[in-house]
């Protein structure tokens, strides 16, 4: 059975824009746990690695090259050609995202080290707002059809980070340069 006309034509121009036709849900069906469990299974690997990291090479080093890496592996996601690609990336986005999100929270908490409690109230609320809205953006990109920019778009807001690596270095005279603080 063929589309309408006016759906064809979309359908025509998808497969204009990607390079290839657009799979078909049922066939990716089995297929997309397989890049959470990649994810997963890097998240854990970076939390297992990143203390070493931190402490080898500094925390600000390891800001810049899991921002840089988490941003590479969102784009490589976007750009996947295929469903083994995407899971690959997945895995090296949660390698990235796992070494990032503790130090942030270890950062905030040096902030004002008296109040540390109220920092990180605020930057977890701010957190929760982001999941929100994340969530609701990316679902809105996907209902649409524009998986990929719903993965470039986070890449893009990844290197932002770059410009604040080099406040997380560790303060003077602090007693840990651990990951989770």
């Amino acid at each position: 059975m063929r589309p309408p006309g006016r759906l064809r034509r979309r359908l025509h121009g998808l497969r204009l824009v990607d390079g290839v036709s657009p799979p078909h849900p049922r066939r990716l069906a089995g297929r997309r746990p397989l890049a959470y469990a990649a994810y997963q299974v890097g998240t854990v690997t970076g939390r297992a690695c990143g203390d070493r990291l931190v402490r080898r090479i500094g925390p600000a080093a390891v800001v810049r090259t899991a921002t840089l890496f988490t941003a590479a592996a969102l784009a490589g996601l976007a750009a996947a050609p295929g469903w083994p690609y995407a899971v690959l990336a997945a895995g090296c986005a949660g390698l990235g995202v796992a070494v990032l999100v503790p130090l942030c929270l270890a950062s905030a908490g040096r902030l004002r080290p008296d109040a540390a409690e109220d920092v990180l109230a605020r930057l977890n609320a701010f957190n929760y707002a982001g999941v929100l809205l994340g969530a609701g953006v990316s679902g809105a990109l996907g209902a649409t059809g524009l998986f990929r920019l719903a993965y470039a778009v986070p890449a893009g807001l990844a290197l932002v980070l770059l410009t604040t690596a080099r406040h997380f270095g560790a303060s003077p005279g602090a007693a840990s340069t651990r990951v989770g603080g």
